[in-house]
Protein backbone atom coordinates (compact mmCIF):
# COMPACT_ATOMS: atom_id res chain seq x y z
CA UNK A 1 0.00 0.00 0.00
CA UNK A 2 1.65 3.37 -0.91
CA UNK A 3 0.72 6.41 0.57
CA UNK A 4 1.62 9.96 -0.52
CA UNK A 5 2.28 13.01 1.91
CA UNK A 6 0.41 15.96 0.64
CA UNK A 7 1.87 19.75 1.76
CA UNK A 8 -0.46 21.76 4.09
CA UNK A 9 0.42 25.34 2.82
CA UNK A 10 2.47 26.11 -0.09
CA UNK A 11 5.06 28.87 0.07
CA UNK A 12 4.87 31.81 -2.27
CA UNK A 13 7.72 30.90 -3.73
CA UNK A 14 6.56 27.42 -5.18
CA UNK A 15 3.19 29.29 -6.07
CA UNK A 16 5.15 32.02 -8.10
CA UNK A 17 7.07 29.57 -9.59
CA UNK A 18 4.29 27.60 -10.64
CA UNK A 19 2.08 30.38 -11.96
CA UNK A 20 5.21 31.16 -14.29
CA UNK A 21 5.37 27.95 -15.44
CA UNK A 22 1.83 28.07 -16.39
CA UNK A 23 1.75 31.90 -17.88
CA UNK A 24 5.07 32.59 -19.35
CA UNK A 25 5.23 36.04 -17.67
CA UNK A 26 7.15 36.47 -14.27
CA UNK A 27 5.96 39.21 -13.20
CA UNK A 28 3.70 38.10 -10.12
CA UNK A 29 4.35 40.09 -6.57
CA UNK A 30 3.34 38.76 -3.52
CA UNK A 31 -0.39 39.09 -2.35
CA UNK A 32 -1.39 39.80 0.77
CA UNK A 33 -1.88 36.31 2.27
CA UNK A 34 1.58 35.48 1.69
CA UNK A 35 3.24 38.46 2.73
CA UNK A 36 5.10 37.19 5.95
CA UNK A 37 3.60 38.92 9.62
CA UNK A 38 6.78 38.12 11.53
CA UNK A 39 5.56 40.17 14.69
CA UNK A 40 1.80 38.81 14.68
CA UNK A 41 3.09 35.10 14.25
CA UNK A 42 5.81 35.74 16.90
CA UNK A 43 2.94 37.10 19.09
CA UNK A 44 0.98 34.35 18.30
CA UNK A 45 2.96 32.03 19.13
CA UNK A 46 4.16 33.24 22.17
CA UNK A 47 0.72 33.58 23.45
CA UNK A 48 0.00 30.09 22.56
CA UNK A 49 2.94 28.61 24.79
CA UNK A 50 2.11 30.87 27.60
CA UNK A 51 -1.49 29.26 27.43
CA UNK A 52 0.29 25.82 27.12
CA UNK A 53 2.62 26.66 29.56
CA UNK A 54 -0.53 27.58 32.35
CA UNK A 55 -2.83 24.48 31.48
CA UNK A 56 -0.02 22.52 32.26
CA UNK A 57 0.82 24.14 35.41
CA UNK A 58 -3.00 24.26 35.96
CA UNK A 59 -2.93 20.32 34.97
CA UNK A 60 0.29 19.72 37.93
CA UNK A 61 -1.53 21.46 40.58
CA UNK A 62 -4.50 19.98 40.05
CA UNK A 63 -2.78 16.19 40.03
CA UNK A 64 -1.22 17.00 43.22
CA UNK A 65 -4.22 18.30 44.82
CA UNK A 66 -5.92 15.12 43.84
CA UNK A 67 -3.42 12.94 44.71
CA UNK A 68 -3.07 14.29 48.19
CA UNK A 69 -6.48 14.54 48.95
CA UNK A 70 -6.59 10.64 47.73
CA UNK A 71 -3.83 10.13 49.87
CA UNK A 72 -5.05 11.03 52.76
CA UNK A 73 -8.69 9.56 52.22
CA UNK A 74 -7.32 6.13 51.72
CA UNK A 75 -4.83 6.39 54.69
CA UNK A 76 -7.60 7.54 56.69
CA UNK A 77 -10.04 4.66 55.47
CA UNK A 78 -7.41 2.12 55.91
CA UNK A 79 -6.73 3.20 59.78
CA UNK A 80 -10.49 3.49 60.54
CA UNK A 81 -11.08 -0.01 58.81
CA UNK A 82 -8.47 -1.57 60.74
CA UNK A 83 -9.45 0.26 64.09
CA UNK A 84 -12.98 -1.42 63.73
CA UNK A 85 -12.53 -4.56 62.55
CA UNK A 86 -8.79 -5.43 62.41
CA UNK A 87 -9.33 -9.59 61.41
CA UNK A 88 -11.14 -8.06 58.45
CA UNK A 89 -10.10 -9.93 54.95
CA UNK A 90 -8.20 -8.07 52.69
CA UNK A 91 -10.61 -8.60 50.14
CA UNK A 92 -13.90 -7.12 52.26
CA UNK A 93 -11.89 -4.02 53.36
CA UNK A 94 -10.78 -3.45 50.00
CA UNK A 95 -14.47 -3.62 48.42
CA UNK A 96 -15.81 -1.43 51.91
CA UNK A 97 -12.85 1.36 51.22
CA UNK A 98 -13.76 1.16 47.62
CA UNK A 99 -17.75 1.69 48.25
CA UNK A 100 -17.15 4.57 50.30
CA UNK A 101 -13.82 6.55 48.20
CA UNK A 102 -15.24 6.06 45.22
CA UNK A 103 -18.32 8.12 45.15
CA UNK A 104 -16.33 10.42 47.63
CA UNK A 105 -13.82 11.17 45.07
CA UNK A 106 -15.87 11.39 41.96
CA UNK A 107 -18.54 13.64 43.46
CA UNK A 108 -16.88 15.81 45.78
CA UNK A 109 -12.98 15.61 45.55
CA UNK A 110 -12.10 15.96 41.85
CA UNK A 111 -14.88 19.37 41.87
CA UNK A 112 -13.00 20.41 44.91
CA UNK A 113 -9.71 20.32 42.87
CA UNK A 114 -11.07 21.79 40.14
CA UNK A 115 -12.53 24.78 42.10
CA UNK A 116 -9.34 24.83 44.52
CA UNK A 117 -6.59 24.86 41.84
CA UNK A 118 -9.03 27.73 39.76
CA UNK A 119 -8.72 29.74 43.09
CA UNK A 120 -5.23 29.44 43.55
CA UNK A 121 -4.30 30.44 39.56
CA UNK A 122 -6.73 33.14 40.37
CA UNK A 123 -9.90 31.82 37.87
CA UNK A 124 -12.12 31.11 39.70
CA UNK A 125 -15.16 32.95 40.96
CA UNK A 126 -13.82 34.46 43.28
CA UNK A 127 -11.27 36.16 41.83
CA UNK A 128 -11.60 39.89 40.86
Amino acid sequence: MRMTVMKAQTTWSETRTSLKAKSGRGDFSAPASFIPQSRNLDGALQLKARRKTRHMKATLLRLFILWLSIYVLVLAGLTLLRAISPGLPLALSTLILTLILVPTISFLIVPMAGALTARLLGKGPTSH
